[in-house]
């Protein structure tokens, strides 16, 4: 027995993707069944739909806008035949609704653009912690091998700027003749040096203190170096 043909829905509906909320409509069955709140539904998401494809807030397919285009139009044809289109308050009515729908799909852009804004700002904090962490765990490192510095010519590892401010950028070395390159330069350094690695390393040894013994352990303690 031949099964009788399965008739499609008058409007097939729309079951929308990530971040296409405002695209979603159901489906509708006959035209008798399509009413002012279902066209305005279906009219906004085609409206959406464009305006996101226009302004690359989303990529909704060429496929998805002619389909949500296509119900659009046959929901509007549906509510034109329920009533006289040369009415007044017909027209009126048609008027407020896509006002509304245009104030709906700007404010929908404002939004998105809003978040695209924070999350390209939170992208570039997350890259800078992860930058400002790996040159932390190599000074720790670094101060890990300075710990096993016996004499006074053996070198001191070099350790890198861990932020980046006015005095230089993440990830730098200090200027030429300015580190203590063993330990013999580490007793001998003076208060100006140890001032200037104070404001580019952004750490305090013992500024304003006098005393420059003590001032030198701090430096040591910060290299990893001991005094």
């Amino acid at each position: 027995m031949q099964q009788p043909e399965q008739q499609l829905p008058y409007i097939r509906g729309y079951v929308h993707g990530p971040g296409e909320s405002l695209l979603a409509y159901d489906s509708v069955q006959s035209e008798a069944d399509v009413s002012p709140d279902m066209v305005a539904k279906v009219v906004l998401a085609a409206s959406a739909a464009k305006r996101l494809r226009e302004s690359h807030a989303l990529q909704p397919s060429p496929e998805v806008l002619a389909h949500i285009e296509r119900d659009a139009a046959k929901a509007v044809q549906a509510s034109i035949r329920k009533t006289d289109p040369t009415s007044d308050t017909t027209l009126q009515r048609i008027l407020n609704e896509m006002t509304e729908m245009n104030t709906k799909v700007a404010e929908m852009s404002t939004e998105m653009g809003k978040m695209g804004t924070e999350m390209r700002e939170l992208h570039q904090k997350m890259g800078q912690m992860g930058a400002e962490l790996k040159i932390s765990d190599n000074n720790n490192f670094l101060r890990l091998l300075n710990a096993r510095v016996e004499g006074l010519q053996q070198p001191i590892h070099m350790l890198k700027k861990p932020v980046t401010d006015e005095h230089g950028a993440l990830g730098s070395l200090p200027a030429a003749g300015l580190f203590p390159a063993n330990r013999h330069q580490l007793q001998q350094v003076t208060h100006e040096k140890i001032t200037a690695l104070s404001t580019f390393y952004g750490e305090s040894f013992g500024d304003g203190v006098e005393d420059l013994a003590v001032r030198k352990t701090l430096l040591a303690a910060f290299l990893g170096v001991r005094a």
